[in-house]
């Protein structure tokens, strides 16, 4: 199974991604986080942005990358399409990210992202690829 589906989770929003590599887990993850904020349909691909992030393990550079992607569109008001992870071992990320500016009247708001949270963080190999679960602080 590849990429991601949502569960159920009292308060928070949680998802579960599915790759079959690490890479296509984050690709995934990237998705994911674009459709809960809004509809990836109305999303152009018309620019492209490196994006490059560390952490401690696996998980938390799970965390660190949706963290990073919440903050491009809370900040600087960037919305993602497209996501290709060049580069991922234990500690480090690199990859690019394609989208294109917020814009009110084509992308409508279906949930606002405060973080990616730790609760009941989960990464882990199966027999088909990989498999993590997130809670998203609304």
């Amino acid at each position: 199974m590849e990429g991601f589906r949502y569960l159920d989770h009292t308060g928070d929003l949680g998802i579960e991604l599915f790759g079959r590599s690490r890479e296509a887990l984050f690709e995934h993850a990237g998705e994911a986080f674009t459709d809960i904020v809004t509809d990836p349909a109305t999303v152009h691909a018309s620019f492209e942005v490196e994006i490059s992030v560390d952490g401690a393990d696996v998980e938390q550079l799970l965390v660190e990358w949706l963290t990073e992607l919440i903050y491009r569109f809370d900040a600087q008001g960037w919305l993602f399409r497209r996501y290709r992870i060049r580069s991922l071992d234990d500690h480090h990320l690199s990859g690019t990210v394609q989208g294109e500016p917020y814009d009110p009247d084509r992308h409508p708001i279906r949930t606002t992202v405060k973080g990616a949270t730790y609760h009941q963080l989960e990464v882990t190999r199966t027999e088909d690829g990989w498999k993590a679960r997130v809670i998203f602080d609304l």
